[in-house]
């Protein structure tokens, strides 16, 4: 996929305005950052989108690792004066096993005069292993990632895998499983928390709504 609609333009001839267009950038850039490149690996180097609440043009430029790890994208209103206000920047890093050891994000607010950190995330693997054990937020901001408990680890496993505890969203308690699973790794139909399923609503304020159920 390379585009929905018209970013340039929600209305096209006699046919009724677009609510939403949206552009892929893979072997092709536009934006002008600095580190953003064209790429030939199938990663995405740049993605667009407009939306009919304000018909605003607006982009992330990603940028990779050498082993073509997302390391950072760029936030950017291609038409504006500043077209680099960062107001929802993102950087990530990694450790060797490629597990993500930080991640920083910005948000709340599409001002470049003013600029939040919405998280500052520390992710944290037990040795040996690549089960994600606990995450910390250094923000302490509750627009971003929601960090319910500190005092023991976050998330607990069972002998197969399966995520039995999740203390950041009140999934178990500190001594009792929060999901149960049956011989096939799933949760059986009677379990009191099913699979957290999320629905992804698109708005009219250029921003996703993640439900959680």
């Amino acid at each position: 996929m390379t585009a929905i609609n018209d970013i340039e333009n929600l209305i096209q001839g006699t046919d009724p305005q677009d609510f939403f267009a949206f552009k892929i950038n893979y072997n092709t850039v536009q934006g002008g950052v600095p580190g953003v490149g064209a790429l030939y690996n199938g990663n995405i180097a740049e993605t667009y989108w407009r939306t009919a609440s304000d018909d605003i043009k607006r982009k992330y430029g990603y940028k990779y690792d050498s082993l073509n790890r997302l390391k950072e994208a760029i936030y950017q209103k291609p038409d504006d004066l500043n077209s680099t206000p960062n107001s929802y920047n993102e950087t990530l890093t990694y450790d060797k096993n490629g597990n993500i050891i930080n991640l920083r994000r910005n948000g709340d607010l599409d001002d470049p005069s003013t600029v939040f950190q919405i998280d500052n995330l520390n992710y944290f693997y037990p040795a040996n292993s690549n089960r994600l054990s606990k995450v910390t937020d250094l923000t302490n901001n509750t627009s971003g990632f929601k960090d319910g408990t500190n005092t023991t680890d976050d998330y607990l496993y069972d002998a197969n895998g399966n995520m039995v505890k999740d203390l950041n969203k009140g999934i178990g308690t500190s001594t009792v499983n929060g999901i149960t699973y049956n011989h096939l790794n799933l949760p059986p139909a009677s379990a009191s928390i099913l699979l957290v399923r999320i629905t992804i609503k698109f708005t009219f304020l250029n921003l996703y709504s993640f439900l959680y159920f």
